[in-house]
């Protein structure tokens, strides 16, 4: 198979032969695809097929308009250079424009034209906020969803508004559920993997050296979005380091005070034994029956129980 490309004057002079193929190219195949893109508080954002003399606008329309919480008089339009300095640091590689348009998109006002692949940022409003809920499980008065009042509301500020807890609440067994980007306070937009692991990994350890001396704070519980916190001492001293501060989403359980200890593995007899307080981990072993002859005394542990 020969393929051949011919001029406009070359076309009457070649005859075709049988089962000869004839393509007629189209200006538009022979150039890139015009696009411009809208990012922010738009309904649709994405990339659009670029119009001639298209506005900001126009694009404002294709993207389905503003969202409840776009702010008309914050929007910028960042157009690319071909002469920018390569030898320059501080060279620059991109015009920014600031636009303001009619919250109603008066097009009579909109006279910034865009050109192909533009990019339009539009801004939130300063201040603007979504509702954020949280919820509280277990021996509080009023157990429920509540919505965070203020960006500071704490632990303390929840238990306090869900009414203290009750008589039967277990503090020392209290958790706090939240994701695990809520928890490490990762940036869910980011696309590079490496940089998010890495991220994580830098805020686990920072969450870990704050906890360390008031609550236990283990990648086990992060990886099952459990925070282990000291409900206690956060009550005792409101604001204080482990008072965290509420996310959207978040779940406080407080379960209620545990009655029994159970001891399970080699001892004579596995049982559940009524707790008492006082007394040491020899003692509810010896109310198992003690030690089998194959245990391994040393490797004898606690599990602490805490909300699920």
């Amino acid at each position: 198979m020969m393929l051949m490309v011919l001029s406009k004057s070359q076309l009457p002079i070649l005859p075709l032969q049988r089962e000869d193929s004839v393509y007629v190219s189209s200006i538009f195949d022979l150039r890139d695809k015009y696009q411009v893109t809208i990012k922010g508080e738009v309904r649709k954002p994405g990339e659009f097929t670029y119009a001639d003399s298209m506005k900001v606008a126009d694009l404002i329309v294709k993207a389905g308009g503003f969202t409840e919480g776009a702010s008309p008089k914050r929007i910028e339009v960042a157009q690319r250079l071909n002469n920018s300095n390569p030898n320059a640091a501080n060279g620059q590689v991109a015009v920014v424009y600031s636009v303001n348009l009619d919250s109603k998109l008066d097009l009579s006002q909109a006279d910034f034209t865009l050109h192909p692949y533009d990019i339009v940022s539009v801004y939130a409003l300063p201040g603007y906020e979504k509702q954020r809920t949280v919820k509280v499980e277990g021996e509080v008065l009023y157990p429920g969803y509540y919505t965070i009042k203020t960006k500071n509301e704490k632990i303390s500020d929840l238990v306090a508004r869900a009414g203290n807890l009750t008589a039967l609440a277990d503090p020392d067994g209290s958790s706090l559920k939240r994701t695990n980007t809520a928890i490490l306070g990762v940036n869910k937009n980011k696309v590079d993997s490496a940089a998010v692991q890495k991220e994580r990994l830098q805020r686990q350890q920072h969450l870990q050296h704050s906890f360390k001396d008031s609550s236990v704070m283990d990648s086990e519980q992060l990886r099952n979005n459990n925070i282990g916190i000291n409900l206690k001492e956060i009550l005792a001293k409101p604001g204080s380091v482990t008072d965290l501060i509420l996310e959207d989403g978040d779940v406080l359980r407080v379960p209620k005070q545990l009655q029994v200890v159970r001891i399970n593995g080699e001892v004579l007899y596995p049982s559940a034994v009524v707790y008492e307080k006082g007394k040491s981990f020899n003692d509810f072993v010896s109310n198992a029956g003690g030690y089998s002859p194959q245990a391994l005394r040393r490797g004898a542990y606690v599990v602490y129980r805490t909300a699920q």
